[in-house]
C-alpha cells in the first residue's frame, strides 16, 4: 500500500494536474476557434471526380464499341457515332420505338448506355449484318439501338414482343480531350408528402 504524500506534495500534484487540465481546454477552444478560418479557405478541388474513369478518344474510334467497367461495379457501353449513324438515327421512326422520349442521345458523337437492362439482364453488342444493323440486345430477344432507344419487334423481325425500356445513358463530360464516365446515383424511392 503506497504511503501517504505529504501535504505539500499532494498540493503540488493538484495544482499541476490543474494546470494540465486548463492548457488541454484551452488548446480544445483555441482549436475550434480555427474551423471557421479554415471553413473559409478556397481549398482547390479536383475538377475529377474520384469515381469516374476517363477514356481517351483514341481508345473509341467510330464502329468499335469498348464495354467499359465503371468503378462502382457497373458496365456500360461506350462508341463514338459517325455522322451517318446520328442522321440514320434521327431518321428513325417513332413507331419503331417503344418510348418516343427515349433517353438514347442520337445526335450526339458519344454514345454510352448501360450494359444491364431494366429488368437486371446482361447487355451484349452485336455488329452490324446484312440483315440487322449494329444494335445492343439480350438472350430474351429485346434489342435497342445504339444510343440506347428500345426497338419494337417490327424493326427486327424474329425477336421477342416484350415491351422493354430504354437503356439507361451514363452520366459524362469532356475533360483534356477525353471523356469521363460518371457512375450513376443510386435509385431512391420517391418521397411522398403529407398534406
Amino acid at each position: 500500500m503506497p504511503l501517504p504524500l505529504p501535504p505539500e506534495q499532494e498540493r503540488a500534484q493538484r495544482i499541476a494536474m490543474l494546470r494540465g487540465s486548463i492548457k488541454l481546454l484551452l488548446g480544445i477552444g483555441f482549436l475550434f476557434l480555427l474551423v471557421p478560418f479554415f471553413k473559409s479557405i478556397p481549398w482547390p478541388e479536383s475538377e475529377v471526380p474520384e469515381d469516374s474513369v476517363l477514356i481517351t478518344p483514341g481508345d473509341i474510334r467510330v464502329g468499335r464499341t469498348l464495354k467499359v467497367s465503371l468503378k462502382d461495379g457497373s458496365t456500360v457501353f461506350v462508341t463514338r457515332s459517325s455522322e451517318a449513324q446520328r442522321e440514320a438515327l434521327a431518321r428513325t421512326p417513332a413507331a419503331t420505338l417503344w418510348s418516343v422520349s427515349a433517353p438514347g442521345i442520337a445526335g450526339q458523337a458519344w454514345w454510352v448506355v448501360s450494359a444491364k437492362s431494366a429488368q437486371d439482364e446482361d447487355v451484349a453488342f452485336r455488329t452490324e449484318t446484312a440483315s440487322t444493323p449494329a444494335h445492343f440486345g439480350t438472350a430474351h430477344g429485346q434489342v435497342w439501338d445504339l444510343s440506347g432507344r428500345a426497338l419494337k419487334p417490327a424493326a427486327f423481325t424474329g425477336i421477342s414482343a416484350m415491351n422493354s425500356q430504354n437503356l439507361m445513358p451514363m452520366p459524362f463530360k469532356r475533360h483534356d480531350d477525353g471523356i469521363l464516365l460518371l457512375p450513376l446515383p443510386p435509385a431512391t424511392p420517391p418521397v411522398e408528402i403529407q398534406e
